[in-house]
């Protein structure tokens, strides 16, 4: 089906960027921009949020001001937060090679990132990151070997131990991780 509206925000570069997020509330959500995983290198710095409300058939793309996170490779380094602001908000987490990580939250009604500045973070390129919402957490697999947790309580990382009676590895690229809130458990 063709979308029957798009409401392009002030300044918007041209791009609709991915789809990245599904919402309970019928909403199809993605960045553009530099954080568009494979076009994002050549988006001189600008990003988008587009939001598809799939009742309404109505797109709405707008441009982010900074700050906000700089453009990141094949990995899945955010999620939809959904009892976070009015809309909802995505978090997200960057990591840099060349130095520098960043443990974002994207306000999706205020249409701005802040960057929380927790005390510990991870090091490492982020293959997924998953919400938790009975622990108001963020589970993520990092460089597919390690296990680490975003507590909102705590405001900071922690590692946790990965073990098993064998060899454990994560599906790569994005290591394929959901969380059943029915049974609470990760799979």
């Amino acid at each position: 089906t063709e979308i029957s509206k798009v409401i392009w925000g002030k300044g918007i570069p041209g791009t609709y960027g991915d789809v990245h997020m599904a919402t309970r509330d019928g909403r199809i959500l993605g960045f553009g921009g530099e954080l568009e995983p494979y076009n994002g290198r050549d988006c001189n710095g600008s990003v988008t949020f587009a939001s598809l409300n799939i009742y309404s058939n109505q797109l709405t793309v707008n441009l982010i001001e900074k700050p906000h996170p700089s453009w990141v490779g094949e990995c899945r380094p955010f999620c939809f937060i959904s009892d976070l602001g009015k809309s909802g908000s995505v978090f997200f987490y960057e990591f840099r090679n060349d130095g520098g990580q960043g443990t974002w939250i994207y306000d999706i009604q205020e249409n701005k990132f802040n960057k929380l500045n927790p005390s510990k973070e991870p090091k490492g390129l982020p293959n997924t990151v998953v919400y938790i919402p009975d622990q108001k957490a963020v589970f993520a697999i990092i460089n597919n070997e390690h296990q680490w947790i975003y507590s909102f309580e705590k405001q900071t990382w922690g590692e946790i131990p990965l073990k098993g009676s064998g060899e454990v590895q994560f599906m790569r690229p994005y290591a394929q991780t959901v969380y059943s809130e029915k049974y609470g458990v990760l799979v």
